[in-house]
């Protein structure tokens, strides 16, 4: 029996080869979550075969892995096959299909070399054959073979103006497909003119709407790419390439659609790159996009709208959002290049259309809303005339986002005047916002408060409207229990509305009204100024706080509501909260939410749980309903008949319990019945075995006892030192 002698601990890392060691576990998880992310933005165009009828007589390959020397034989058969090159050339092209096959064949002596001879020879047909195999080739997922490919690529860009258009739109899927395969890759392309390539192929076969579609793919390969954007976009501008993107914008009626998606998005992608949006406006980007947007809203509006339609749509969207978001502005109040009203109903028909299917477009097409009417008082005013405020009050239930645009796109309304204010609340806003001011989202229950001060301020008969629609309560539980931004804004309001209506007094009696304005304000009573420090605040508080106690008179009863008061005053000001929350409501500052303002991006911030929870609590309280004398009596019998019930099912819990308890105790009493007859039996006869075998004798049975006891236990010792 072996035993082992010594245990070999690992040697402990000290704390500051731990923290570089986490950091650097950081880092590589970083690193991988980048590329992961990197790689499910790359996109790669598979070709449909077309040519499936040709390939009938191409031997077929099975679903077992091919080897290396099977490739090596296919290679030998391409470089000496004679006439049956082409034929060859398909067996290959249909072996790469499978991807494992992919680096087998780049690792394989000359392989790159025969295949770029193929394509550089005369023959036409092997020259197609050839791209085909490169365009599998690029398809790859792994990035060796993207480089491999580079022998292929001055070859590639001199076809791009070859006269066969089914090897000119190959080569361009070609080299889409190889840009995204490594820095190399991209600065060998850039290197070799790809972006002047491009702008001679659109400009040569601007007939052939399949190359124009390919062209455009590539393009937004590259401007997709953010390491070399700096490096492209100016040879974009400079290459003349937008006037020719914008021209294939139209979708044509018998090719589809697929010219005019890839133009769209090369478009987007390159006003989101910061560009000059001069040089677009010149060229008349939101012009173009604007009429667009206004002939597929009334397809859509039609019903006879394409598959796939919201391809388009998205892209066209962004542009013109983003360059809305630039305030490039005319002197009448219109942006640049948009001066048909129509567009805004094209804009109502996609969010309702597509609310459904693809409710981020929906977002997006209120987002493009929200910019133009943020600083135009026309289309606000086309808003009020096309009777589009009820097609916007339905998206309200709606989240995602979609809600907060809503009001945003109200709230730039609103802010033009009391006249807008008056058409809203005819159209039905103040209903919705009562709704929305119930949501347990808080961006919407902020934006719901900015629109009604918006309303209330500029149009007083709003304001007579909020006893109606019930909408003071709501204002009063927002204050008291919401968050303190928006607790700030319910305040302000309810401030203005006692101002205006001093008589009226909410119908929720749990709540407290927010009192009027005093003309004495704290400082006042405090007797120090509004700019006043803390220290100072505390000091005249214990000077005045002496002066007017209770006790320093008992016979003046004054000097009591003045020390409350007193209390009260340095409660609210010895606070920076409280105090800045006093000063705003004293000088009656509020300004409007900078959210209204246009933005290039919509950001959406979530509510946390625990304001959720509030919200969700506190909601059960905010009705109270009222009941005649019958229902009353009714609500009260059945009240007596549940605590009856509750009072009856108490007694037979506790009489379960005690007969519960009382038989527990009969089974514990048994028991310990019967342990005693045991112990008592044991001592008996051991007792009369001592009786029986008397004194001498029991000492030798206990001494003998003894000893084998000890002689067992030397057994057992030696056997373990053994």
């Amino acid at each position: 029996m072996w035993r082992l002698k010594a245990v070999r601990h690992r040697a402990s890392r000290s704390a500051k080869d731990l923290e570089e060691f986490k950091h650097k576990r950081r880092e590589h998880e970083k690193a991988l979550r980048q590329a992961r992310r990197d790689r499910q933005l790359i996109s790669k165009r598979v070709l449909l075969n077309e040519d499936e009828e040709q390939e009938k007589d191409v031997m077929e390959t099975d679903g077992a892995p091919v080897s290396p020397d099977q490739i090596r034989e296919m290679i030998r058969s391409v470089q000496y096959g004679g006439e049956e090159r082409d034929t060859h050339l398909a067996m290959l092209r249909k072996t790469l299909r499978d991807p494992q096959t992919h680096l087998i064949f780049t690792k394989v002596e000359n392989s790159m070399y025969v295949l770029v001879g193929q394509l550089s020879g005369h023959n036409a047909q092997c020259q197609l054959q050839a791209a085909h195999c490169l365009q599998e080739l690029s398809q790859s997922p792994h990035l060796g073979v993207g480089q491999a490919c580079l022998a292929a690529t001055p070859y590639l860009l001199t076809y791009l103006s070859s006269p066969s258009t089914k090897l000119t739109e190959l080569c361009l899927y070609i080299l889409g497909n190889l840009w995204p395969d490594g820095a190399l890759v991209r600065e060998k392309l850039l290197a070799q003119g790809i972006v002047t390539a491009l702008a001679n192929c659109i400009q040569n076969q601007r007939c052939n709407l399949a190359v124009v579609e390919a062209v455009g793919f590539t393009l937004s390969q590259l401007l997709q790419e953010k390491d070399v954007a700096d490096k492209v976009i100016p040879l974009v501008m400079a290459s003349g390439l937008v006037p020719h993107l914008i021209s294939f914008l139209t979708p044509d009626p018998e090719f589809g659609l697929g010219s005019a998606i890839e133009c769209a998005w090369c478009l987007h992608y390159l006003v989101s790159c910061d560009v000059d949006a001069s040089a677009l406006l010149n060229h008349g980007v939101i012009s173009h996009c604007s009429n667009l947007l206004i002939t597929l809203g009334g397809a859509t509006a039609k019903g006879s709208a394409e598959e796939g339609l919201e391809l388009l749509i998205w892209p066209l969207l962004r542009c013109l959002g983003n360059l809305l978001a630039t305030e490039v502005y005319e002197g009448a109040g219109c942006p640049v290049g948009v001066e048909d009203a129509r567009l805004l109903v094209a804009l109502c028909v996609f969010s309702q259309a597509y609310l459904s299917s693809h409710s981020a477009l929906t977002r997006e097409s209120l987002w493009v809303l929200n910019n133009l009417t943020a600083d135009s008082p026309v289309f606000c005013s086309a808003m009020l005339f096309f009777n589009l405020v009820p097609h916007l009050l339905q998206l309200l239930p709606f989240s995602k986002g979609i809600n907060s645009m809503v009001l945003r796109i109200l709230g730039n309304i609103a802010c033009k005047g009391a006249e807008y204010c008056i058409q809203l609340t005819y159209a039905g806003l103040l209903p919705a916002l009562s709704a929305t001011l119930r949501m347990a989202d808080p961006d919407v229950v902020t934006l719901s408060l900015e629109v009604l001060h918006l309303l209330s301020t500029c149009s007083p008969q709003v304001a007579e409207e909020f006893g109606r629609l019930n909408i003071v309560p709501l204002l009063e539980a927002i204050k008291y229990y919401n968050e303190k931004e928006q607790c700030v804004r319910a305040s302000y309001i309810l401030d203005c509305y006692f101002h205006k209506h001093p008589m009226v007094s909410p119908p929720n009696l749990w709540l407290h009204r927010v009192p009027p304005k005093s003309s004495t304000s704290y400082y006042d009573v405090l007797g120090v100024k509004p700019d006043a420090s803390l220290e100072e605040i505390k000091n005249a508080f214990f000077d005045k706080s002496k002066k007017l106690h209770p006790d320093r008179s008992p016979s003046d009863p004054s000097l009591h509501a003045q020390f409350v008061k007193l209390n009260e005053a340095y409660r609210m000001l010895s606070k920076d909260g409280t105090r800045r929350e006093y000063d705003l409501r004293l000088r009656h500052h509020y300004s409007r939410h900078p959210n209204v303002r246009p933005s290039s991006r919509y950001t959406h911030n979530p509510s946390t749980a625990e304001t959720a929870e509030h919200m969700r609590y506190w909601e059960q309280f905010r009705h109270s309903q009222d009941y005649t004398e019958k229902e009353w009596q009714r609500k009260r019998k059945k009240n007596l008949h549940l605590v009856g019930y509750c009072f009856i099912a108490m007694l037979l819990s506790c009489g379960a319990h005690y007969i519960g308890f009382r038989k527990l105790e009969d089974i514990h009493n048994n028991f310990m019945d019967e342990k005693d007859r045991v112990i008592t039996e044991i001592y008996k006869e051991t007792k009369e075995r001592a009786r029986v075998n008397g004194f001498k004798k029991q000492q030798e049975i206990m001494r003998q006892k003894h000893a084998e006891f000890l002689e067992k236990y030397k057994i057992h010792k030696s056997d373990k030192e053994k």
